[in-house]
């Protein structure tokens, strides 16, 4: 089972994520801004074109990676991950039992630097 593959130490690693949300300015415009970092395990292969499938149409060509992971992410998330930032645009969630995870494909994005 998946679950137990990312239980290996030796095949999950760590990864700092942070949360990419609005925030108003005091001028009242709206830019992007990261939440808290969090630290979170998981296994990243680059995407097969199948699970590009996930991604919104316009960035099926961009470079992605999958995250396999026992812990919550989301859509939104910025992901730090080969010294790049990535942003993770589609996630599915797993039930696999007592243990369920979530696939997580991630697109880089060279304006994402945490």
């Amino acid at each position: 089972m998946i679950a137990d593959i990312l239980t290996d130490p030796d095949l999950v690693r760590p990864v700092e994520t942070w949360p990419l949300h609005r925030q108003v300015d005091g001028r009242g415009r709206s830019h992007l801004a990261l939440g808290e970092m969090t630290i979170l395990a998981a296994a990243i292969q680059p995407s097969s074109p199948r699970e590009r499938e996930a991604l919104p149409e316009a960035d099926r060509e961009a470079a992605a990676i999958t995250l396999w992971t026992l812990a919550a992410i989301a859509p939104d998330t910025v992901v730090r991950w080969n010294g790049a930032g990535w942003l993770v645009r589609s996630v599915e969630f797993w039930p696999d039992g007592a243990r369920p995870h979530r696939r997580a494909v991630a697109v880089q994005d060279e304006g994402l630097d945490p």
